[in-house]
């Protein structure tokens, strides 16, 4: 008879140790009986039917069946996520407005370049003007002289 009553408690004890709710790092959430698990998936009768996930999409196992528990844990998590999305969502647009902000300063670059090349240019230009208008310059003095 004791025998039978330490059957039953290790049994039940057992059975209880392995979490009947499990939360997926996606936001939702399965209960169930865990079967089968290793080190890469989770087998779970779930309502009837054998449900296998894999534990890199597990966020969370929990050994409770409180409705109470399990619903405050579920807002927990997808208030989580959409905090998580939101922050994507800025990173994402720091991204993108860096990225623009690159390609505007490439352009913005690229038009420093081009100007610079036509400033030396002109510069050029005016150098060669200059030596001409000091030729001709000593042309109009030498004429000067010469009357």
């Amino acid at each position: 008879m004791n025998y039978k009553v330490f059957f039953f408690i290790f049994i039940f004890t057992y059975l209880n140790l392995y979490p009947e709710t499990i939360f997926m790092k996606d936001g939702t959430y399965f209960q169930g009986q865990i079967i089968d698990h290793d080190a890469r998936i989770i087998k779970l009768r779930s309502g009837g039917e054998t449900l296998t996930l894999e534990k890199k999409n597990v966020r969370k196992m929990v050994y409770s069946t409180d409705p109470k528990v399990i619903n405050r844990m579920a807002k927990l998590y997808a208030r989580e996520k959409t905090v998580n999305k939101s922050e994507n969502t800025k990173k994402t647009i720091r991204k993108k407005s860096s990225d623009d902000a690159y390609k505007s300063k490439k352009v913005t670059d690229k038009r420093i370049i081009k100007m610079n090349s036509r400033i030396l240019k002109l510069e050029k230009k005016i150098q060669l003007l200059q030596k001409r208008i000091k030729h001709l310059q000593d042309i109009r003095e030498s004429k000067g002289k010469k009357k």
